[in-house]
């Protein structure tokens, strides 16, 4: 969503005659792996990335910095950059939480939008016919718009078709985004050994964890909690996968559990439908407890109210 994103905004800045530049996160991203390569591959896009060392040394007193996907410092993708830059916007979807970016000029916070794609997209048909939006940047910001509705299922409104089908009216081409999603049988198997691992819990939740961390631990344990959703009776799902420091969890609701309130409890955050948490220097098994305790502590809530 976030590179959706950046790519509507940069063709904005584009057309209107700005130079425009999306950074490149430090390490490979194997969850934006394809579309990047697509815009790498692009004669337009291929010299509108740069890293965040490059960036630095770019930035003057009338550079806008941009922040799309997140309100939050601690998330961006250089503090740096975000600490020199003096002119800052920020463009999200995430309901505000206590951590706050305090210095931007300009700040579009919309919990009620399915995407921030979907927010750039709207604003690109509000600026006008001078914007020039290419079939692949169109294809970019369907992409975030498909990811964080998991394909149209979730937090999607009129706006939100009515943003995709301006899209598509650009060029957007939504098999390109399907094949952009596509994944490894390795990937699959693994997801496949978490769901059949699962313990539910209060009747409609499941808990399951990954045994080994993945390539793409993060991605792997979203990946799974959408999965889990698709068992019949299941309507939060939480997934543990091991990382680094610890143990992160990847939560995803139906709508009537609030997964954002059970994992705020363990310094998380997100939406009602999608959350997450990093527990850091706990094994799995503590992990494991930690949550279960969080969604004993949300349901007795629940009652109490």
């Amino acid at each position: 969503d976030a590179l959706g994103a950046g790519v509507g905004v940069v063709a904005a800045a584009t057309s209107l005659g700005k130079r425009g530049y999306i950074i490149l996160p430090p390490d490979d991203s194997p969850s934006v792996e394809s579309l990047l390569s697509l815009l790498l591959n692009d004669e337009d896009f291929k010299n509108r990335f740069m890293k965040e060392e490059e960036a630095v040394n770019k930035l003057t007193k009338r550079t806008l910095l941009v922040v799309l996907d997140t309100h939050r410092p601690s998330l961006c993708l250089s503090q740096e950059l975000l600490a020199k830059a003096e002119k800052v916007v920020v463009i999200d979807h995430h309901r505000r939480s206590e951590e706050f970016i305090d210095k931007a000029h300009l700040v579009y916070l919309e919990p009620y939008a399915s995407s921030t794609s979907e927010m750039v997209t709207e604003m690109l048909e509000y600026m006008g016919e001078d914007i020039r939006v290419s079939p692949l940047a169109a294809t970019a910001l369907l992409s975030g718009i498909v990811v964080d509705t998991r394909n149209f299922s979730f937090k999607t409104g009129v706006r939100t078709f009515e943003a995709a089908s301006f899209l598509r009216r650009l060029g957007a081409d939504p098999t390109s985004v399907y094949k952009l999603f596509q994944e490894e049988a390795d990937t699959l198997n693994a997801r496949a050994e978490v769901v059949k691992r699962a313990e539910k819990l209060f009747d409609h939740m499941a808990i399951s964890y990954y045994e080994e961390k993945p390539p793409n631990p993060t991605l792997s344990a979203a990946q799974a909690a959408n999965a889990l959703l698709e068992v019949k009776g299941v309507y939060a799902s939480f997934v543990l996968v091991p990382v680094d420091d610890g143990v992160a969890v990847s939560a995803r609701s139906l709508g009537g559990i609030n997964v954002q309130r059970v994992l705020e409890k363990l310094g998380g955050g997100g939406h009602m439908t999608v959350a997450g948490a990093q527990l850091k220097n706990v094994t799995m098994e503590e992990a494991i407890g930690m949550v279960k305790s969080a969604i004993t502590e949300y349901m007795k809530e629940g009652e109490s109210s």
